[in-house]
């Protein structure tokens, strides 16, 4: 009897090569190479030119549709609520599938709520500057700011609080828009020895061996001398001001109703039994690429779990996870579409998945987590539909013919 496979029994290759940056799943010409990769960016991964799930499923609503979604678009603003439910699934996919990298990537503003005595509004600055024995001067909240953290320092006003939060996590990231730029500054002094070796030029005794410190000392002798370590404490100190900043801040700090949302998401896969069991023991995030025989078509999908057992896994927030109502929000959106093709891109890979459970958690009305399989008959069905619409579509792509509804645009006759 053979023993059954594991994904040990197939080689996972990296998605880029480490020496040179090269995506492994592109050829020269940019096509893909069929296989198993790991760490593929995102953006990466739907740039691919091969079919997924999600396309085929927008293709089975109506080919119109999806030669309007995909090959002549026309732009539509999503709604904030809309952004919302995406931004707080995906770190809730992240916060659970690589924590550690997802920690990495993104952060939260604090909430003004949780923090004792926060000094937040304009009126509350004001009083805390009298409070303070001072006379609040101007009108504008920076500047009311700057007035009582120049009266005390310690004052818990909830935009330096929130400020030194983000810093501390942007301190360990060194990005390039953190330091000052040398080359625009070719005559500024920077190492310990130049800096000593220049107040001992005006006269004076270097005073310690600390580069701040002697950095300071050098500034009050000669005030128009360029010192790296004194301009790179004046960019820190001031980078809050910079567009470089504020564009960072505003893509990866997140809302922090919604990082709490991830966060309490996250805690309900984990705390449940099943769910913690099935995203264990195995790998996120990887993409498969393989050409259909029969279409010749390239096909593409990347599984949020896959387990050593070859069990792949798919993690969803749910607007419901009530059993009744989830069926139906399945439906609609085509999770057994979903099923039925990752297993066909598997197989045709030589992994043969024996389900396709979704671990499905939801966290705006209540904090709970069910998981759910596709029923047989349903399974069957969305193969057979899956089948049918590879088809399909390699025939619109070669006639060009994206109909609607009905193939032969023939008169539908309709009873109600």
């Amino acid at each position: 009897m053979t023993a059954a496979k594991t994904l040990s029994d197939f080689v996972i290759i990296p998605g880029y090569d480490p020496d040179w940056g090269n995506k492994n799943f592109l050829d020269a010409a940019g096509l893909p190479i069929a296989g198993i990769y790991a760490d593929v960016d995102n953006d990466d991964y739907h740039a691919i030119p091969a079919l997924s799930s999600s396309k085929l499923k927008v293709f089975l609503q109506s080919p119109a549709y999806y030669h309007r979604k995909y090959i002549k678009p026309i732009a539509r603003v999503k709604s904030t609520s809309t952004e919302r439910s995406l931004n707080a699934g995906t770190v809730t996919h992240g916060l659970v599938l690589e924590p550690q990298r997802t920690k990495n990537l993104w952060w939260y503003h604090l909430n003004p709520l949780s923090v004792a005595g926060v000094i937040e509004t304009v009126d509350q600055i004001k009083a805390a500057i009298i409070q303070r024995g001072g006379q609040p001067k101007g009108i504008r909240k920076d500047d009311l700011i700057t007035q009582l953290l120049t009266i005390d320092p310690d004052a818990p006003v909830y935009e330096e609080l929130n400020r030194r939060h983000i810093m501390t996590w942007l301190a360990e990231k060194d990005l390039p828009w953190m330091r000052v730029d040398p080359a625009k500054h070719p005559g500024a002094l920077e190492s310990a020895d130049d800096i000593r070796a220049a107040i001992t030029t005006l006269g004076h005794e270097p005073e310690g061996d600390d580069l701040l410190q002697l950095s300071w000392q050098l500034k009050a002798l000669s005030p128009s001398t360029e010192i790296l370590p004194l301009l790179q404490e004046e960019l820190m100190r001031n980078l809050h001001k910079t567009p470089e900043y504020l564009q960072f801040v505003d893509e990866w700090v997140l809302d922090p109703v919604l990082y709490d949302d991830a966060q309490r998401a996250c805690a309900t896969v984990r705390e449940h039994f099943r769910a913690n069991s099935l995203l264990s023991d195995g790998i996120a995030e990887l993409t498969l690429i393989v050409q259909d025989p029969e279409t010749g078509m390239w096909l593409k999908a990347k599984l949020d779990w896959l387990r050593f057992d070859l069990l792949p896994v798919d993690l969803k927030t749910a607007r419901d996870t009530n059993p009744d109502r989830w069926a139906y929000q399945a439906k609609d959106l085509g999770y057994d579409i979903q099923d039925a093709f990752y297993c066909h891109v598997g197989a045709l890979l030589g992994m043969d998945f024996p389900a396709f459970p979704f671990v499905c958690v939801e966290f705006a009305d209540m904090d709970n987590c069910e998981v759910f399989e596709v029923g047989p008959k349903r399974r069957a069905k969305a193969k057979s539909d899956m089948l049918t619409g590879l088809r399909e579509f390699n025939e619109c792509q070669k006639t060009g013919r994206w109909y609607g509804y009905n193939k032969d645009q023939t008169t539908m006759v309709l009873e109600w």
